[in-house]
């Protein structure tokens, strides 16, 4: 019993360790380099098959390719959210005059009873930056307490009356967040 134990133990300490991912760097003087490594903390922490553990500050990443939480390729981005002063890992979904990034939480819940299996909840946050001046805001969440798109979306969108008008009248929900950005860059954008 207590070898299973143990097994157990060590089983939960290695999972609850962030694993270094393979990923392909981009850096703003235009080299790459494919690692393995992780995000920590403003930095990403990589290893190349022939050296020790490095580090690379947020800001000198143009962009990060590696697998998101679907197992598919995908590039990320260090940027500065507007209400915080460090740099954030989120993953671009959409690219273009307004772009969309977002960042995917997952949560592990204890069951309520005996015998029910363990509760799993994803979270995802969704970020927009237009790109005349760079800002990144948070723009919603699929949390079902999150209501911050019926707030930030009638001011971030002001320059789209129409837009903002679906957003007010519930046209567009927190659910469509792709398709307000899509909307607004296919219809929206003003020189």
């Amino acid at each position: 019993m207590r070898a299973i134990v143990l097994v157990f133990c060590i089983l939960i300490m290695v999972l609850s360790c962030a694993p270094y991912k393979p990923a392909r760097i981009k850096l703003n003087g235009g080299e790459t380099i494919d690692v393995t490594g992780k995000a920590d903390d403003g930095y990403f922490v990589y290893k190349t098959p022939n050296s020790n553990s490095q580090k690379v500050h947020a800001s000198d990443i143009d962009y990060l390719e590696m697998k998101n939480n679907r197992n598919e390729i995908s590039k990320f981005k260090y940027l500065k959210v507007a209400s915080k002063n460090k740099y954030l890992l989120m993953e671009e979904e959409i690219e273009g005059r307004v772009s969309l990034y977002i960042i995917t939480s997952e949560f592990y819940g204890d069951p309520f009873a005996a015998g029910m299996s363990r509760l799993q909840s994803t979270i995802v946050n969704h970020y927009v930056r237009k790109e005349q001046n760079g800002k990144v805001v948070f723009l919603s969440s699929n949390h079902f307490a999150n209501d911050n798109l019926a707030k930030i979306g009638p001011s971030f969108f002001k320059d789209c009356p129409e837009l903002v008008n679906k957003i007010k009248t519930e046209e567009f929900t927190k659910k469509q967040i792709e398709e307000i950005v899509n909307y607004y860059n296919q219809n929206c954008f003003v020189n």
